[in-house]
């Protein structure tokens, strides 16, 4: 189980490290307009592709295994005609809008580009069974190496012809091309399975996967909503140059900004059965805990992409991109904010009903504020309107939670101790960045190594203090016993 999941955790590492390593060369070799025209291409086939597939790909994790033989057979072939169906769905729907979303977007070369796009959902749609099914198979590492594969493959198919001076809509035609042939791995995939004979269609099947189905797909309705409008708004209040300067700026420290949720899922088990127990000092003790671990390990990081957004932006885009470093900034304090999954105190509780209240009141956050903010400030009030969202949705939470739990809210969410180790985590930054910055000379320095070697150089001081800072003010021991408890919680 230990090494599926952790195959399964490279797959999504590659696959990330592919399309963010596709951004940082296209940045440098395409026009702002353009980059902005791929940006927005990037992201409407991508939630396309999400709304129509209509999670069932994720219906995969359970039933396969528990269907008996005959009847996985004619679940095996309603997937395919499912997710082949809703491919069909989503092309022929995204090419009667493109029309609109390149008047609406006032960008003419995104027409062309979302004609030539139509295919990227049709064709993603039923290769996401691929994964799941091979998975269930037991067969984690193959799965891992198609996965890796077909990263690999669209990113040069897109990249290599930019970078030999070709068009984007070029470059997307041979991205389209390229992923084709991976639709002949279906049938292989499922050639044990449709060698049974079987039926295509299963009323009794459908009932029950579809009652799996559908309160994901309303619960994700408010997830798309969050995803994707920011990136809408944008698009319609300005135009491709500006959007590619926000959509390049708007994302999360990676990997960093889910430490939380991971340290979360170990963690909600263990509330379960002190809940189950009403041990409500255990489940306090146990949440401050896990806010407080997070929050030194990932405060000193975030607090660093803020002071140093503009060197950052540059060293991953180039010396164009210098204003993403304002979305980059805020997007970077929603890390601060998640030192832990609010949700999962609710899911221990089994008080999913307060999942869905705040997904809905972060969403009408996000609904209101995002045109308005979005309007006035441009790519900073884009951004600031996704993090009042989130600030809304850990408010509700810890509201309900605070009325819920005995004893004060500190007691189980240590907020003072938090802003405590932000502060030292800020001050230190901003200090090293005074006192080094100048003689370093970051902001003349254009040379890719250089300005990495150099941001280094300003963090590992940085850092350093900071560790420091912890072990006076007592958050942090160097004993024996810490280092043995480190150990084992990093393995």
């Amino acid at each position: 189980l230990k090494r599926q999941a952790a195959l399964v955790v490279l797959g999504d590492a590659i696959s990330f490290a592919a399309s963010f390593v596709s951004s940082m060369l296209l940045a440098r070799v395409i026009a702002l307009e353009t980059m902005g025209s791929w940006q927005q291409v990037a992201y409407l086939t991508t939630m396309w592709a999400s709304v129509l597939e209509m999670g069932i790909s994720t219906s995969v994790y359970r039933f396969w295994v528990r269907f008996p033989d005959a009847e996985r057979a004619v679940f095996a072939r309603m997937l395919i005609a499912g997710t082949a169906t809703c491919g069909v769905v989503a092309m022929a729907s995204l090419a009667v809008a493109a029309p609109v979303l390149s008047q609406l977007y006032g960008n003419r070369e995104l027409l062309t580009l979302l004609l030539i796009g139509v295919a990227i959902p049709g064709v993603r749609i039923p290769l996401q069974l691929i994964r799941p099914v091979m998975i269930c198979q037991g067969a984690s590492l193959r799965a891992t190496m198609v996965e890796t594969v077909l990263s690999v493959a669209t990113t040069l198919a897109l990249v290599v012809p930019c970078m030999m001076g070709r068009s984007l809509a070029y470059a997307l035609v041979m991205r389209v091309l390229i992923t084709l042939p991976f639709l002949v791995l279906i049938p292989l995939v499922f050639a044990g399975v449709l060698q049974r004979a079987g039926r295509w269609w299963s009323r009794a099947i459908f009932a029950e996967v579809w009652g799996y189905l559908w309160p994901i797909q309303i619960a994700r309705i408010s997830g798309h909503l969050v995803n994707y409008l920011d990136k809408v708004v944008m698009s319609v209040v300005a135009g491709p140059g500006p959007f590619a300067i926000y959509s390049l700026g708007a994302r999360e420290i990676p990997f960093i900004g889910q430490i939380g949720s991971s340290i979360s899922s170990v963690l909600i088990p263990r509330l379960i059965s002190d809940i189950d127990e009403q041990n409500w000092g255990e489940v306090k003790r146990r949440w401050a805990a896990a806010c407080t671990s997070t929050a030194m390990l990932t405060y000193p990081i975030a607090t660093f992409c803020m002071v140093q957004a503009v060197p950052i932006m540059r060293l991953l885009f180039s010396d164009v991109y210098r204003e993403s470093a304002i979305p980059f900034r805020i997007f970077a304090a929603t890390t601060i904010l998640r030192v832990v999954e609010y949700a999962s105190l609710a899911k221990a509780m089994g008080r999913t009903d307060l999942i869905m209240r705040s997904s809905f009141i972060s969403g009408g956050a996000l609904l209101l504020l995002a045109p308005l903010l979005g309007w006035w400030w441009g790519p900073m009030g884009m951004a600031m309107a996704v993090l009042l969202a989130q600030v809304s949705n850990a408010g509700y939470l810890l509201t309900s939670y605070w009325r819920q739990i005995p004893g004060s809210l500190h007691t189980f969410y240590p907020w003072p101790r938090l802003l405590t180790i932000l502060g030292l985590a800020m001050s230190v930054h901003i200090a090293s960045g005074y006192l080094m910055g100048g003689r370093l000379q970051i902001d003349e320095e254009g040379r890719f190594i250089l300005l990495a070697a150099k941001l280094a150089i300003l963090f590992v001081p940085g850092a350093a203090v900071y560790l420091i800072g912890l072990h006076l003010l007592g958050y942090l021991q160097w004993g024996h016993r810490w280092w043995s408890k480190a150990r084992w919680r990093l393995s």
